[in-house]
Protein backbone atom coordinates (compact mmCIF):
# COMPACT_ATOMS: atom_id res chain seq x y z
CA UNK A 1 0.00 0.00 0.00
CA UNK A 2 1.09 3.44 -0.71
CA UNK A 3 0.28 6.74 -1.82
CA UNK A 4 -0.90 8.40 -4.81
CA UNK A 5 2.18 10.11 -5.42
CA UNK A 6 4.13 7.20 -5.62
CA UNK A 7 4.88 6.35 -9.52
CA UNK A 8 2.60 3.56 -10.84
CA UNK A 9 4.70 0.28 -12.09
CA UNK A 10 3.46 -1.35 -15.35
CA UNK A 11 4.13 -4.89 -16.56
CA UNK A 12 5.02 -4.57 -20.16
CA UNK A 13 2.57 -5.50 -22.50
CA UNK A 14 2.37 -8.88 -24.06
CA UNK A 15 2.03 -8.08 -28.23
CA UNK A 16 0.51 -10.20 -30.04
CA UNK A 17 0.60 -9.31 -33.77
CA UNK A 18 -0.20 -10.92 -37.04
CA UNK A 19 2.43 -11.28 -39.75
CA UNK A 20 2.77 -8.19 -41.94
CA UNK A 21 1.38 -5.96 -39.10
CA UNK A 22 2.16 -2.18 -39.52
CA UNK A 23 1.21 -1.61 -35.56
CA UNK A 24 4.77 -0.24 -34.21
CA UNK A 25 5.27 -2.32 -30.80
CA UNK A 26 4.64 1.49 -28.90
CA UNK A 27 1.27 0.89 -29.97
CA UNK A 28 0.45 -2.62 -29.96
CA UNK A 29 -3.14 -2.79 -29.53
CA UNK A 30 -3.17 -6.12 -27.09
CA UNK A 31 -1.49 -5.84 -23.86
CA UNK A 32 -1.41 -7.88 -20.40
CA UNK A 33 -0.72 -6.67 -17.67
CA UNK A 34 -0.04 -8.83 -14.56
CA UNK A 35 0.17 -7.40 -10.89
CA UNK A 36 -0.10 -9.03 -7.17
CA UNK A 37 -0.30 -7.53 -3.54
CA UNK A 38 0.29 -9.34 -0.80
CA UNK A 39 -0.26 -7.74 3.19
CA UNK A 40 0.59 -9.02 6.51
CA UNK A 41 -0.71 -7.21 9.46
CA UNK A 42 0.23 -8.01 13.17
CA UNK A 43 -2.20 -6.36 15.33
CA UNK A 44 -2.23 -5.60 19.17
CA UNK A 45 -5.36 -4.63 20.69
CA UNK A 46 -7.28 -4.07 24.04
CA UNK A 47 -11.09 -3.29 23.94
CA UNK A 48 -12.90 -1.64 27.16
CA UNK A 49 -11.06 -3.41 29.77
CA UNK A 50 -10.77 -6.69 28.17
CA UNK A 51 -7.04 -8.49 27.97
CA UNK A 52 -5.69 -7.03 25.18
CA UNK A 53 -5.30 -9.67 21.93
CA UNK A 54 -2.53 -10.22 19.76
CA UNK A 55 -3.36 -11.08 15.84
CA UNK A 56 -1.16 -12.31 12.96
CA UNK A 57 -2.90 -12.65 9.48
CA UNK A 58 -2.66 -12.80 5.84
CA UNK A 59 -4.79 -9.19 5.21
CA UNK A 60 -4.35 -9.22 1.52
CA UNK A 61 -2.91 -11.56 -1.46
CA UNK A 62 -4.70 -10.29 -4.50
CA UNK A 63 -4.22 -11.26 -8.05
CA UNK A 64 -4.67 -8.63 -10.95
CA UNK A 65 -4.89 -9.29 -14.81
CA UNK A 66 -5.79 -6.89 -17.14
CA UNK A 67 -6.21 -7.67 -20.72
CA UNK A 68 -6.59 -4.89 -22.87
CA UNK A 69 -7.32 -4.24 -26.52
CA UNK A 70 -5.50 -0.24 -26.81
CA UNK A 71 -7.95 2.17 -25.23
CA UNK A 72 -11.08 0.69 -26.77
CA UNK A 73 -11.40 -2.40 -24.40
CA UNK A 74 -10.18 -3.52 -20.88
CA UNK A 75 -11.03 -6.84 -19.27
CA UNK A 76 -9.77 -6.74 -15.22
CA UNK A 77 -9.87 -10.01 -12.77
CA UNK A 78 -9.03 -9.45 -9.35
CA UNK A 79 -9.13 -12.43 -7.45
CA UNK A 80 -8.34 -12.09 -3.82
CA UNK A 81 -6.78 -15.34 -2.20
CA UNK A 82 -6.30 -14.79 1.39
CA UNK A 83 -7.75 -15.94 4.42
CA UNK A 84 -11.74 -15.89 3.16
CA UNK A 85 -11.04 -15.88 -0.74
CA UNK A 86 -12.95 -13.75 -3.07
CA UNK A 87 -13.74 -11.92 -6.15
CA UNK A 88 -12.57 -8.31 -5.91
CA UNK A 89 -13.22 -7.15 -9.67
CA UNK A 90 -14.52 -8.63 -12.92
CA UNK A 91 -15.54 -6.23 -14.98
CA UNK A 92 -15.29 -5.02 -18.51
CA UNK A 93 -14.77 -1.21 -19.72
CA UNK A 94 -15.59 0.25 -22.96
CA UNK A 95 -13.87 3.53 -24.18
CA UNK A 96 -15.04 4.43 -27.57
CA UNK A 97 -14.07 8.03 -26.95
CA UNK A 98 -11.67 9.88 -24.92
CA UNK A 99 -14.05 11.16 -22.76
CA UNK A 100 -16.60 8.55 -22.26
CA UNK A 101 -15.79 5.19 -20.83
CA UNK A 102 -18.33 2.19 -19.92
CA UNK A 103 -18.03 -0.50 -17.63
CA UNK A 104 -20.12 -3.60 -16.62
CA UNK A 105 -19.22 -5.79 -14.16
CA UNK A 106 -17.93 -6.30 -10.35
CA UNK A 107 -16.28 -3.27 -9.70
CA UNK A 108 -15.97 -0.47 -6.85
CA UNK A 109 -19.01 2.14 -6.36
CA UNK A 110 -18.38 6.18 -7.13
CA UNK A 111 -18.91 7.62 -3.48
CA UNK A 112 -16.55 7.62 -0.29
CA UNK A 113 -13.48 9.84 -1.46
CA UNK A 114 -11.08 7.08 0.69
CA UNK A 115 -13.16 4.09 -0.77
CA UNK A 116 -12.65 5.45 -3.95
CA UNK A 117 -8.67 4.94 -3.35
CA UNK A 118 -6.85 1.81 -3.36
CA UNK A 119 -5.90 0.67 0.02
CA UNK A 120 -1.93 0.43 -1.66
CA UNK A 121 -2.31 4.13 -2.50
CA UNK A 122 -3.63 5.98 0.91
CA UNK A 123 -1.37 6.17 3.66
CA UNK A 124 -3.21 4.73 6.48
CA UNK A 125 -2.77 0.62 7.59
CA UNK A 126 -7.37 0.91 7.02
CA UNK A 127 -9.81 2.85 6.13
CA UNK A 128 -11.23 3.87 9.53
CA UNK A 129 -14.50 4.06 11.78
CA UNK A 130 -16.50 5.93 8.88
CA UNK A 131 -15.84 2.93 6.48
CA UNK A 132 -16.50 0.50 8.54
CA UNK A 133 -19.99 1.35 9.72
CA UNK A 134 -20.84 3.10 6.71
CA UNK A 135 -19.87 0.78 3.74
CA UNK A 136 -19.62 -2.51 5.87
CA UNK A 137 -22.39 -2.16 7.98
CA UNK A 138 -25.21 -0.13 5.78
CA UNK A 139 -23.50 -1.02 2.31
CA UNK A 140 -22.83 2.42 1.65
CA UNK A 141 -20.32 2.28 -1.10
CA UNK A 142 -18.44 -0.97 -1.27
CA UNK A 143 -17.98 -3.45 -4.39
CA UNK A 144 -21.10 -4.34 -6.30
CA UNK A 145 -22.02 -5.79 -9.73
CA UNK A 146 -23.46 -3.17 -11.87
CA UNK A 147 -22.70 -0.66 -14.88
CA UNK A 148 -20.92 2.52 -14.54
CA UNK A 149 -20.59 5.36 -17.27
CA UNK A 150 -18.65 8.24 -17.02
CA UNK A 151 -17.41 11.55 -19.24
CA UNK A 152 -14.51 13.28 -18.53
CA UNK A 153 -13.52 16.12 -20.55
CA UNK A 154 -9.47 17.30 -19.99
CA UNK A 155 -9.82 19.92 -22.31
CA UNK A 156 -12.18 21.81 -20.10
CA UNK A 157 -11.19 24.37 -17.13
CA UNK A 158 -11.24 21.99 -14.17
CA UNK A 159 -11.19 18.99 -16.31
CA UNK A 160 -15.05 18.03 -14.88
CA UNK A 161 -15.90 14.54 -14.54
CA UNK A 162 -19.60 12.98 -13.93
CA UNK A 163 -20.26 9.19 -13.27
CA UNK A 164 -23.38 7.25 -12.93
CA UNK A 165 -24.26 4.10 -12.33
CA UNK A 166 -26.64 1.08 -10.60
CA UNK A 167 -25.78 -1.76 -9.07
CA UNK A 168 -27.08 -5.09 -7.76
CA UNK A 169 -28.23 -4.19 -4.14
CA UNK A 170 -26.77 -7.27 -2.71
CA UNK A 171 -28.98 -8.04 -0.26
CA UNK A 172 -32.51 -7.57 -1.67
CA UNK A 173 -33.28 -9.74 -5.53
CA UNK A 174 -33.83 -7.41 -8.31
CA UNK A 175 -33.75 -4.36 -6.48
CA UNK A 176 -30.72 -1.93 -7.73
CA UNK A 177 -29.02 0.94 -6.06
CA UNK A 178 -27.79 4.24 -7.67
CA UNK A 179 -24.60 6.34 -7.45
CA UNK A 180 -23.79 9.42 -9.17
CA UNK A 181 -20.23 11.94 -8.48
CA UNK A 182 -19.49 14.75 -9.91
CA UNK A 183 -15.62 16.05 -9.60
CA UNK A 184 -13.32 18.96 -10.83
CA UNK A 185 -9.91 19.97 -10.42
CA UNK A 186 -9.05 23.12 -9.27
CA UNK A 187 -5.27 22.88 -8.97
CA UNK A 188 -3.13 20.20 -10.24
CA UNK A 189 -3.43 17.61 -7.83
CA UNK A 190 -6.37 19.03 -6.39
CA UNK A 191 -9.90 16.78 -7.06
CA UNK A 192 -13.07 18.04 -5.16
CA UNK A 193 -15.85 15.42 -5.33
CA UNK A 194 -19.47 15.55 -4.40
CA UNK A 195 -21.63 12.01 -4.53
CA UNK A 196 -24.54 10.82 -4.19
CA UNK A 197 -25.91 7.39 -2.70
CA UNK A 198 -28.97 5.90 -2.79
CA UNK A 199 -29.37 2.42 -1.24
CA UNK A 200 -32.72 0.33 -1.49
CA UNK A 201 -34.49 -1.36 1.55
CA UNK A 202 -31.52 0.65 3.58
CA UNK A 203 -34.68 1.74 6.27
CA UNK A 204 -36.58 0.29 8.57
CA UNK A 205 -39.93 0.51 6.93
CA UNK A 206 -37.81 -0.98 3.63
CA UNK A 207 -37.56 2.78 1.77
CA UNK A 208 -34.39 3.39 0.31
CA UNK A 209 -31.75 4.82 2.23
CA UNK A 210 -29.29 7.90 1.13
CA UNK A 211 -26.05 9.41 1.48
CA UNK A 212 -24.10 12.09 0.28
CA UNK A 213 -20.37 12.99 0.00
CA UNK A 214 -18.70 16.31 -0.04
CA UNK A 215 -14.00 15.91 -0.38
CA UNK A 216 -11.19 17.46 -1.09
CA UNK A 217 -7.90 15.65 -1.97
CA UNK A 218 -4.72 16.60 -2.63
CA UNK A 219 -1.86 14.82 -3.58
CA UNK A 220 1.27 16.58 -5.45
CA UNK A 221 4.71 16.07 -4.54
CA UNK A 222 5.41 14.97 -1.25
CA UNK A 223 2.04 16.71 0.67
CA UNK A 224 -0.93 14.33 0.46
CA UNK A 225 -3.96 15.67 2.41
CA UNK A 226 -7.81 14.09 2.46
CA UNK A 227 -10.54 16.24 4.14
CA UNK A 228 -13.90 14.65 3.63
CA UNK A 229 -17.93 14.74 5.18
CA UNK A 230 -20.26 12.11 4.34
CA UNK A 231 -24.40 12.80 5.59
CA UNK A 232 -26.92 10.12 4.90
CA UNK A 233 -30.00 8.74 6.11
CA UNK A 234 -30.80 4.80 6.63
CA UNK A 235 -31.35 2.32 9.61
CA UNK A 236 -29.82 3.66 12.73
CA UNK A 237 -26.70 2.15 13.87
CA UNK A 238 -25.97 0.65 17.40
CA UNK A 239 -23.16 -1.38 18.87
CA UNK A 240 -23.26 -4.90 17.43
CA UNK A 241 -25.92 -7.29 18.28
CA UNK A 242 -28.39 -4.61 19.68
CA UNK A 243 -31.60 -4.67 17.71
CA UNK A 244 -32.08 -1.92 15.11
CA UNK A 245 -35.17 -0.37 15.58
CA UNK A 246 -35.71 3.08 14.04
CA UNK A 247 -34.68 5.19 11.16
CA UNK A 248 -31.66 7.93 11.69
CA UNK A 249 -29.83 10.37 10.26
CA UNK A 250 -25.87 9.44 10.40
CA UNK A 251 -22.62 12.33 9.52
CA UNK A 252 -19.14 11.00 9.43
CA UNK A 253 -16.27 13.07 8.63
CA UNK A 254 -12.46 12.12 8.80
CA UNK A 255 -8.99 14.00 7.94
CA UNK A 256 -5.58 12.62 6.96
CA UNK A 257 -2.09 14.54 6.66
CA UNK A 258 0.95 12.79 5.19
CA UNK A 259 4.41 13.99 4.24
CA UNK A 260 6.80 11.87 2.66
CA UNK A 261 10.86 12.79 2.93
CA UNK A 262 12.92 10.96 -0.62
CA UNK A 263 15.74 9.47 -0.23
CA UNK A 264 16.80 8.01 -3.23
CA UNK A 265 15.05 4.49 -3.64
CA UNK A 266 13.85 5.04 0.07
CA UNK A 267 10.86 7.20 1.17
CA UNK A 268 9.77 7.75 4.81
CA UNK A 269 5.68 9.02 5.28
CA UNK A 270 4.47 10.22 8.96
CA UNK A 271 0.87 10.73 8.54
CA UNK A 272 -1.84 12.13 11.37
CA UNK A 273 -5.44 11.46 10.88
CA UNK A 274 -8.90 11.69 12.95
CA UNK A 275 -12.63 10.47 12.30
CA UNK A 276 -16.06 11.29 13.62
CA UNK A 277 -18.95 9.48 13.28
CA UNK A 278 -22.63 10.62 15.16
CA UNK A 279 -25.02 7.56 14.32
CA UNK A 280 -28.14 9.81 14.88
CA UNK A 281 -27.76 13.84 14.30
CA UNK A 282 -30.36 14.23 16.97
CA UNK A 283 -29.30 12.24 19.88
CA UNK A 284 -25.91 14.08 21.62
CA UNK A 285 -25.16 10.75 23.50
CA UNK A 286 -23.56 8.62 21.02
CA UNK A 287 -21.24 11.06 19.40
CA UNK A 288 -17.53 8.91 18.78
CA UNK A 289 -14.48 9.65 17.25
CA UNK A 290 -11.06 8.21 16.41
CA UNK A 291 -7.27 9.45 16.05
CA UNK A 292 -4.31 7.49 14.75
CA UNK A 293 -0.59 8.30 14.03
CA UNK A 294 1.58 6.19 11.88
CA UNK A 295 5.16 6.15 9.72
CA UNK A 296 5.34 4.16 6.53
CA UNK A 297 9.19 2.89 5.60
CA UNK A 298 8.67 2.55 1.47
CA UNK A 299 11.61 0.58 -0.58
CA UNK A 300 11.49 1.51 -4.60
CA UNK A 301 7.54 1.82 -4.11
CA UNK A 302 7.10 -2.05 -4.03
CA UNK A 303 8.00 -2.90 -0.15
CA UNK A 304 6.17 -0.94 2.67
CA UNK A 305 6.89 -1.12 6.51
CA UNK A 306 4.14 0.63 8.42
CA UNK A 307 3.41 1.57 11.95
CA UNK A 308 0.31 2.75 13.50
CA UNK A 309 -1.34 3.55 16.43
CA UNK A 310 -5.20 4.14 16.80
CA UNK A 311 -7.48 5.04 19.69
CA UNK A 312 -11.11 4.74 19.28
CA UNK A 313 -13.51 6.21 21.91
CA UNK A 314 -17.02 7.21 22.82
CA UNK A 315 -20.02 7.02 25.11
CA UNK A 316 -21.77 3.87 25.60
CA UNK A 317 -24.11 4.76 23.21
CA UNK A 318 -21.27 4.99 20.33
CA UNK A 319 -21.40 2.21 17.67
CA UNK A 320 -18.08 1.26 18.49
CA UNK A 321 -16.49 0.30 22.33
CA UNK A 322 -13.25 2.43 23.23
CA UNK A 323 -10.54 0.89 21.87
CA UNK A 324 -6.63 0.97 21.71
CA UNK A 325 -4.62 -0.47 18.22
CA UNK A 326 -0.98 -1.25 17.87
CA UNK A 327 -0.51 -2.28 14.12
CA UNK A 328 3.02 -3.11 12.13
CA UNK A 329 1.91 -3.71 8.49
CA UNK A 330 4.00 -4.94 5.41
CA UNK A 331 2.86 -4.36 1.90
CA UNK A 332 4.44 -5.88 -0.84
CA UNK A 333 3.54 -5.09 -4.69
CA UNK A 334 4.96 -7.05 -7.66
CA UNK A 335 4.09 -6.41 -11.46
Amino acid sequence: MMTATAKEVHALPVQLLTSGSTTTPEHAPLGLDVKGTVFVRARHRTVGDADPTTRLDLNRARLSLKLSYGELLKLKISPDLDEAPYLADAYLEVRPLDELRVRVGQQKVPFGQLEWRSRWEIPTVNRGIVTNQLSRRLGFSDRRVGALGEVRIKAWPLKPSLELGAFDNGDVNDRYDVAARFSVKPLKGADVAVAYYRREEAKISGGAGQAGQLSLEYDKRRVWILAEVLIGRARRLTLDGVPIDQDATFLGARAIVAYSFKFDAFRAQPYLGGELLDPGLKTTSDLGYSVRGGVNLLFWERLRVSLEAERTQGPAAFVLPDSTTFTMFLGMRVG
